[in-house]
């Protein structure tokens, strides 16, 4: 099946910032609206931050190396 326009900017900015390794279910809902808000308005803004955020992909971890 076919992604919405809306699921498929959902999925860049959960990518976004899965990238800098924020958690977004620890993010309010309003908090991730005004984003989802920002990026609706600015599609080629998501674009931009995302492929700079790529550059962090995977440098992020939940385990601590000690």
């Amino acid at each position: 099946m076919k992604k919405t326009k809306e699921e498929k900017l959902l999925d860049k900015v959960k990518k976004l910032y899965q990238n800098y390794g924020i958690d977004i279910l620890v993010m309010g809902e309003d908090e991730f609206k005004r984003v989802l808000a920002h990026y609706r308005m600015c599609p080629e803004k998501l674009s931009d931050d995302l492929k700079k955020s790529s550059i962090h992909a995977n440098s992020f971890s939940d385990v601590d190396i000690i």
